[in-house]
Order: structure tokens, then sequence, then C-alpha cells
């Protein structure tokens, strides 16, 4: 007999600044955001289109998203922000529910204000099993 756990876990995309992934048991997408920097506001936009695609190959609304940030480098120039701004909006919108997991106050803070600038409802957190919780509960 076939294992099926070798069908639970689907990676979407894999490259030196992202590893997403899905598990199609539990409907969770996980969406790491790697250390390694972009060159530039152009490059960072190339990329997070290239993340909003595969995302994309899943069904909208059925699914819901834990973004973990806490390797990211920090950045909040805002040629950066806008060149970003739409893939990030659209990749959120795609989700039923949202999490991002931070590895501080300060990024907590700025996500907070991207969930509001996006007109979209997240929670941050700093621990993943509060955020998985969060992202598993009904409503």
């Amino acid at each position: 007999m076939r294992d099926q756990s070798q069908n639970r876990v689907k990676v979407l995309l894999e490259n030196e600044f992202f590893r997403i992934h899905c598990d199609a048991v539990s409907k969770t997408v996980f969406f790491l955001r790697k250390a390694q920097p972009f060159a530039s506001a152009q490059e960072a936009k190339v990329e997070f289109e290239e993340a909003l695609r595969a995302i994309r190959t899943l069904p909208p609304s059925e699914y819901v998203i834990l973004v973990d940030l806490r390797e990211a480098p920090g950045r909040n120039d805002p040629e950066f922000e806008k060149a970003i701004s739409s893939s990030r909006r659209a990749i959120w919108a795609h989700f039923k529910k949202r999490a991002t997991l931070v590895r501080s106050q300060v990024g907590a803070l700025q996500v907070q204000r991207h969930y509001r600038e996006d007109g979209i409802e997240g929670e941050v957190f700093t621990d993943e099993k509060e955020a998985l919780g969060h992202l598993m509960r009904d409503g």
C-alpha cells in the first residue's frame, strides 16, 4: 500500500528567497521568507510575483496561510514596499485566514501596518504554536 503522507505536503516554490509548501490535509500554506536579502526592489518585485503565481495554483479561499518572516532581513524603505505591495496584497487575499510570524515587536508593528493598508484581516505572532492554533480555530 502506498504511503499517503507523500501526497500530504506539496512544495509550491523553493528558491533562495522563499520556501512555500502546503499541507493538503490541514489546508495550510507555509510561506517562509528566507534570510537571503534582495539585491534591489525590482528583484523583490519579480520574486514576489513568482511566489504569487505559485500560490495561485491553489483554489482561492480554501487554505489558510502562515507567513514566517523570522529569518527575513528587515526592510521597510518606500521603494521596496511599493515594489511588493500589490503581490503581497494578492497573496494574502488568496486565503481565508492569515497569520504572520515575526521575531520582534518592530516586525509585528510593520506587518500590522501592512494588514491595515491592504485592507486585509490577519494576526501577527512571535510563537509558531500560537499562530497555528489561531489558523486552525473556526471563525
